[in-house]
């Protein structure tokens, strides 16, 4: 079992416009093989293996006119597009997706 691991979070306020990667300005911890990007929000997994990536998103949508919302979702450089899960327009964005890299580098973004 590998023992790779990548924690980052954003602090800073600010928005994240529509098709925008999310910019982690903090990492919080890093473990092994993979990277992080913080001026283009990429991660890229140097090492072939199975990835499983949890996440969460606090949007301020309170602003948004009804039914408008707000979507995230995690993308790779294999083309998979995983969508987050948002059960009231108000609340967290979450999602958990398994990257498969069979041959290393691949690369992923978490984007509005």
């Amino acid at each position: 079992m590998s023992n790779i691991a990548l924690q980052i979070e954003r602090l800073a306020p600010g928005v994240i416009t529509v098709g925008s990667p999310v910019l982690f300005d903090n990492v919080v911890y890093t473990d092994g093989n993979i990277t992080y990007n913080p001026a283009t929000g990429i991660v890229t997994f140097n090492e072939a293996g199975r990835y499983i990536v949890d996440w969460w998103v606090a949007p301020q949508a309170a602003s948004l006119p009804p039914p408008a919302g707000v979507i995230f979702a995690l993308s790779t450089s294999q083309g998979a597009f995983q969508e987050g899960n948002l059960l009231d327009r108000n609340d967290q964005v979450v999602g958990i997706g398994i990257v498969d890299v069979a041959a290393a580098p691949v690369t992923m973004t978490l984007s509005n």
